[in-house]
């Protein structure tokens, strides 16, 4: 928070005809902790409903846990490399219930063609996340709830590309790269 409040700062005095002001920050900052409770939060419900839903994948994410942390710690990052199947039950969670089906809006900078289509500058634009993720071409099991989504063939876990739980751009990388 400090680094984010320090940043807004700083461009604010850079630039006296910036947008960094402080009705700004405010509604940022709101959207920051919204955005990140509310996807935490609907990421929580489906993980309940799918360890219900799927029993295996709960014993095998359950006897995972217990091989490497036992019963008398919290897990910590270190633990992400021990823990595979556990970590692809989660971004499994994340692309099976679709949790953000259609991002955020971006505005197109420049003219733009798109598969025969003109798009003007100034046209805002949205990714359709729910068909990137249930991408037959990206993903072995598009249509079903498989953490072997994101493991390979020897059981470590592997991100995808198409892997966009929360939107596409610069402010979704930022959520994805500490995934």
């Amino acid at each position: 928070m400090e680094s984010f409040l320090s940043f807004f700062f700083e461009q604010q005095e850079a630039n006296e005809d910036s947008t960094f002001h402080e009705n700004n920050m405010v509604r940022s900052t709101i959207d920051l902790f919204g955005a990140g409770t509310e996807t935490t939060a609907n990421t929580l419900r489906w993980g309940l409903i799918y360890m219900m839903e799927y029993p295996d994948v709960q014993e095998r994410c359950h006897e995972e846990i217990v091989r490497v942390l036992g019963f008398d710690r919290f897990p910590s990052m270190d633990d992400r490399a021990q823990l595979p199947y556990t970590l692809a039950t989660v971004h499994e969670i994340q692309r099976y219930a679709n949790i953000v089906p259609l991002g955020v809006i971006h505005e197109t900078t420049q003219p733009t063609k798109l598969r025969g289509y003109h798009i003007p500058a100034g046209t805002n634009i949205m990714a359709n996340l729910t068909a990137i993720m249930a991408d037959k071409d990206h993903w072995k099991f598009p249509n079903t709830f498989n953490p072997e989504n994101f493991l390979d063939e020897k059981g470590q876990f592997c991100k995808n590309d198409s892997f966009l739980p929360f939107s596409l751009g610069k402010s979704a990388e930022s959520f994805y790269l500490q995934s």
